[in-house]
């Protein structure tokens, strides 16, 4: 199991609304989807409304994978 804990979103302006980002291209795709391949339950906790963006992309790309 993997619990994710933060009090802030992930670099990628898809990941936020209007935070101060360097890195606004950036994506996690690849560590979701390694995530999926090793069958790895993930449990992102939402401890403030500056992550709610974040945690809706993961659900909404976890959603969309195809189960084996």
């Amino acid at each position: 199991m993997m619990i994710l804990i933060t009090d802030a979103p992930c670099h990628g302006a898809k990941y936020h609304n209007k935070v101060n980002d360097y890195y606004p291209e950036e994506t996690i795709e690849d560590a979701l989807d390694l995530i999926i391949e090793k069958d790895i339950n993930f449990l992102s906790l939402q401890i403030n409304p500056r992550t709610l963006v974040m945690n809706q992309v993961f659900e909404e790309y976890f959603n969309s994978q195809e189960k084996p």
